[in-house]
């Protein structure tokens, strides 16, 4: 775009001044789109739309045509420029569906527009830093933000999703008329749930209405990094393309309720009613459609969230520091699942919501990593500033550990280990981030005397750690991917054999039980009990490989002389030493559930189980030199060293690395779920003297 660099005139940022486009002529498909593009300043409250957009590829353009007023009030020649094609789609487009939104007819001289790609001077880094400071306020102060989803036509998915709104609304003003979950109010619309319109033989996802829906939250509008803040500081959000718009809160509504009536189908088991075709049926209760629910209910409480801390934050200083802390650690969690064109917009493009007080610099007088570590370092400050007692105090500074590492996230040039690494993806199937809230390795193990605090020096993370064990050994990769093929059984009973009781005290069995579902806790109840039996049906059913029933009982340690007992015997000793089945109502004992298979264990502790194996498919075991029991990302090697850090919540692995001049540093490979390190039992190794606080450098 630098034909548009000689449109520009300074703007003076003592008056938040923007640019807003007035669009001359768009809506016919005939001539290129003419605007014009003038000076205003926020704080004399414009009236206008904010455009919420994505850029699109840059190498596909289209030429409209742009004039421009001056702050002095000059207006430059007409000059045609190269937009992207996305972004010419909008304007030519968007007007019409603002008017009939706001009703007003065939006047829309009123309309007015912003739109960063033309809007800002993205020639000037300078003022491209300012833009994005103020960017907070250029979509709190518009009165309407248009989020442009493409040229598609997602009428039918518009349309589908009122449909559902307008019932879900009659639901909530009306409990009494009936159950949402028996589906009666699909009657009403023949759209949603009529035979299979496609003709096809296959339903899956063939059924317009739901493949339009499942299109639009297919969109790569949803994965823009900018897009998050723009929705969650919109006044008024309205979805539109090229002939069709919706409400945001229509879609807040169906995504809020969508998944609740999926979880009460599957809950109860429903069977499809007679009004329903199969195609809906099975687009209401399948994984594909499932994800769209899932994935705009996710949107849904983050934004609510967000909403509301923006709405409540209290004015007072300290409590404020307290609020930004609030929305810090939500703000991490959702950098890493969005896309940005430039990294850096990680962390800028989101400070509209984080309230960080970072200056953006796209100068490039800043590398990539020093933009990451100014991020952090402000992470430590307002986590250190906040009041004694703020709703917030219990949380860990160093959470963000959770988020970095070698072996969950590609390390690059320039970006330390200890760093998120916001610009490059995590690979497929990786290991879940174990951040853990609510438990708290370091509980006791520092002293209540100890106020060393975390602190960044450059690149280097200095923290204080307790030493636990060397990593010894580890089994193969992926370990979890394909239980089926054996390696998981014969791992398992080779460590059984080795640590008949794991090191904590408990039955090895129910170590990787625990491990398995990340439970930090040693008690027995109902839901313990489901889970590990559960666990003895996926061992036998999915893990057996090339094995025999009997050559598994066999590696398992059951002792067949048992006789009738033995299962029961076995599953005594390995999980729950001195616990009955029957007090906890599970009748027949372990022989009756094996026999049922998935049918004898509960839905929710087998998917439970399920989802599990498949959030660690890219992980191995490792055991130390005394036996604690973890699972790692494939990246950790022997000799690798577990330790317990102070403001950490989770254990860590580190890896030593020698430097040229006799010292050492360390990178860090993963955060970790330790069975029996997971809630202050590392002091022991303070007690016993086999260890003792160190400070660390982290790189």
């Amino acid at each position: 775009m630098d034909a548009l660099t000689t449109l520009y005139s300074p703007l003076d940022p003592a008056r938040s001044p923007i640019r807003l486009l007035e669009i001359i002529s768009a809506d016919s498909d005939a001539g290129p789109v003419r605007c014009l593009l003038r000076i205003v300043s926020l704080d004399d409250k414009p009236t206008y739309c904010a455009l919420s957009y994505v850029w699109g590829d840059p190498a596909k353009t289209a030429k409209i045509l742009i004039a421009a007023e001056s702050a002095a009030g000059i207006l430059s020649e007409e000059k045609a420029i190269d937009v992207t094609t996305n972004l010419e789609a909008a304007l030519r487009h968007v007007r019409s569906q603002w008017a009939a939104h706001r009703r007003v007819g065939h006047d829309t001289s009123s309309f007015r527009l912003w739109a960063d790609a033309i809007c800002i001077n993205q020639t000037d880094t300078k003022e491209r830093g300012q833009q994005v400071q103020i960017m907070r306020s250029i979509y709190k102060s518009a009165d309407l933000v248009l989020a442009w989803l493409g040229d598609q036509d997602f009428t039918l998915a518009f349309d589908g999703i009122k449909a559902m709104a307008s019932e879900m609304d009659k639901s909530m003003a009306n409990p009494e008329e009936g159950d949402f979950g028996k589906l009666e109010w699909m009657k009403r619309h023949p759209t949603l749930c009529d035979r299979n319109p496609s003709g096809s033989s296959d339903p899956y996802l063939l059924h317009p209405t739901w493949k339009s829906i499942q299109g639009l939250f297919s969109s790569p509008y949803w994965s823009r990094v900018w897009i998050f803040q723009e929705i969650v500081l919109a006044n008024e959000l309205l979805f539109v393309t090229t002939g069709s718009s919706i409400e945001w809160r229509k879609l807040e509504l169906v995504g809020y309720h969508m998944e609740r009536l999926q979880s009460q189908l599957h809950r109860t088991a429903s069977t499809r009613p007679g009004w329903v075709s199969e195609a809906s049926w099975v687009c209401l209760t399948t994984k594909s459609v499932a994800w769209n629910c899932t994935f705009l209910a996710g949107w849904v409480r983050s934004s609510a969230w967000f909403k509301h801390l923006d709405d409540q934050q209290p004015p007072a200083a300290e409590d404020a520091v307290a609020w930004r802390w609030a929305r810090w650690q939500s703000m991490l969690a959702s950098s890493v699942r969005f896309k940005a064109t430039d990294p850096r917009d990680y962390v800028y493009g989101l400070l509209g919501v984080s309230g960080v007080d970072i200056v953006p610099d796209y100068s490039g007088a800043k590398s990539l990593g020093d933009v990451y570590c100014e991020y952090l370092e402000r992470w430590l400050r307002d986590h250190r500033q906040r009041p004694t007692g703020s709703v917030t105090s219990s949380n860990y500074p160093l959470l963000f550990l959770a988020y970095t590492g070698t072996g969950c996230y590609q390390v690059a040039r320039g970006i330390p280990t200890w760093v998120p690494n916001f610009a490059l993806p995590r690979g497929i199937g990786t290991a879940t981030v174990v951040s853990c809230l609510g438990k708290a390795a370091d509980r006791g193990v520092f002293g209540a005397g100890n106020d060393a605090y975390p602190t960044i020096q450059g690149s280097s993370l200095l923290v204080q750690g307790l030493r636990i064990e060397s990593v010894l050994r580890t089994s193969e990769a992926s370990i979890l991917k394909n239980p089926s093929d054996g390696r998981l059984l014969k791992y398992m009973a080779s460590f059984v054999t080795r640590h008949p009781t794991y090191v904590s005290g408990i039955p090895s069995f129910q170590a990787f039980l625990r491990l398995i579902h990340q439970d930090p806790l040693s008690g027995v109840d109902k839901d313990a009990i489901l889970k590990a039996l559960g666990f003895v049906v996926y061992l036998f059913l999915k893990c057996q490989g090339p094995h025999s029933f009997a050559d598994t009982m066999a590696l398992l340690g059951v002792r067949r002389q048992d006789g009738i007992k033995a299962l029961d015997n076995w599953f005594d000793r390995n999980f729950f030493p001195g616990t009955s089945l029957e007090s906890f109502g599970i009748h027949g004992g372990t022989l009756s559930v094996l026999q049922r298979g998935t049918a004898g264990v509960s839905s929710a502790a087998w998917s439970k189980l399920a989802m599990a194996f498949l959030s660690h498919a890219e992980c191995r075991f490792f055991e130390t030199e005394s036996g604690y029991l973890s699972l790692a990302p494939n990246a950790i090697e022997p000799g690798d060293i577990l330790y317990v850090l102070k403001d950490c919540n989770v254990p860590v692995i580190l890896r030593r690395v020698p430097t040229t001049n006799g010292r050492s540093y360390f990178s860090h490979v993963s955060t970790v779920f330790v069975v029996g390190l997971m809630d202050g039992e590392a002091v022991k190794f303070l007690e016993s003297g086999k260890s003792a606080p160190e400070t660390l450098e982290l790189r």
